[in-house]
């Protein structure tokens, strides 16, 4: 009876002190910061569902833009994005990108119906529309929910990434120091190219952080 009474205290001493363990909160989430790494499993995908992880653009420099084609910054920025797209549209080491998280632009991901030759409608036709409207070259990702734009903290439209060769995440914020468009020549900082333009030097970047856009 004893062995039985001190089993029992034995094991109730235990469970106390379990119970005295103050319970771990649940980790939040990792952001991205300049000088993080981009995980290499992290998926992309564009208007046609075409899907690219980030371990298949190691060796490249990469850049992102958070787009929205109803954002008025867009109406400067939008064409600098597109021209920037273009310099670098035959560069084997540089990518340029798209990526709107704006559910209410996202909302048409399975528009039904067919068009005017029969076919189903494509998904994202208001992107699609405003690619062809703007002859925009950048491949167009979507990121529903928010969860790429989460990640690396993406405030506005257009917000601007630029990543290394190994991932590591060198340039955050504005696309230059001109948001409305009117600076001269002599006067244009192009943040972000200047970041792509060191990067493929070998340099360090000369500038890696400023407030985005908007």
């Amino acid at each position: 009876m004893k062995s039985v009474l001190l089993l029992l205290c034995v094991f109730s001493s235990s469970l106390l002190a379990q119970e005295e363990v103050p319970t771990k909160k649940p980790e939040k989430p990792k952001l991205l910061e300049v000088g993080g790494v981009v995980p290499e499993d992290l998926l992309l995908i564009d208007i046609d569902g075409h899907q690219t992880r980030m371990k298949d653009l190691r060796g490249k420099v990469v850049f992102f833009a958070w787009y929205s084609f109803n954002c008025p910054a867009l109406r400067s920025a939008g064409p600098k994005i597109n021209q920037l797209a273009k310099k670098y549209v035959s560069a084997k080491d540089v990518a340029v990108f798209t990526i709107n998280s704006d559910f209410r632009e996202l909302a048409d991901s399975k528009p039904e119906g067919t068009d005017k030759d029969g076919n189903p409608i494509k998904p994202y036709p208001q992107i699609r529309s405003h690619w062809a409207k703007k002859k925009m070259i950048p491949p167009a990702l979507v990121d529903p929910g928010n969860v790429i734009a989460d990640f690396f903290q993406a405030k506005t439209t257009p917000h601007i990434f630029v990543v290394d060769t190994k991932g590591v995440l060198q340039y955050s914020g504005a696309f230059d120091n001109d948001p409305r468009g009117r600076k001269k020549l002599k006067d244009l900082l192009p943040y972000a190219d200047l970041a792509i333009q060191a990067i493929l030097k070998g340099e360090k970047v000369p500038t890696s952080f400023t407030k985005p856009y908007g």
